[in-house]
């Protein structure tokens, strides 16, 4: 189970894209529904990458499992030699960074 909420970067295909690479299935679990912003209090976003397809099948599991998202092509699986920021940064449609991303 891996965490990966955060504000600035977008995680999700960086895992699933490890997950891909080692032949594993991955869902997403979202418990941004019980957030309470207004409180202090954030949802987050995990990741399961296992080999147990009966474990992803538990309806738990599957009533809090967020719907499988396509992830752009450019973002690629990480390494030790290869890692690239700007195509994971959260941005804006029509910003700056969004069209660099685009490059």
């Amino acid at each position: 189970m891996i965490h990966v909420s955060n504000r600035y970067l977008d995680l999700h295909p960086v895992v699933y894209r490890i997950a891909e690479k080692i032949g594993f299935p991955a869902i997403t679990i979202d418990d941004n529904d019980t957030a309470y912003e207004d409180a202090g209090f954030y949802g987050s976003d995990w990741i399961i990458i296992t080999r147990n397809q009966a474990l992803l099948k538990q309806p738990l599991l599957l009533d809090v499992t967020k719907e499988h998202v396509e992830f752009s092509a450019r973002v690629l699986p990480w390494t030790d030699e290869r890692s690239d920021l700007l195509r994971i940064m959260v941005s804006e449609e029509g910003s700056f960074l969004r069209w660099l991303q685009g490059l």
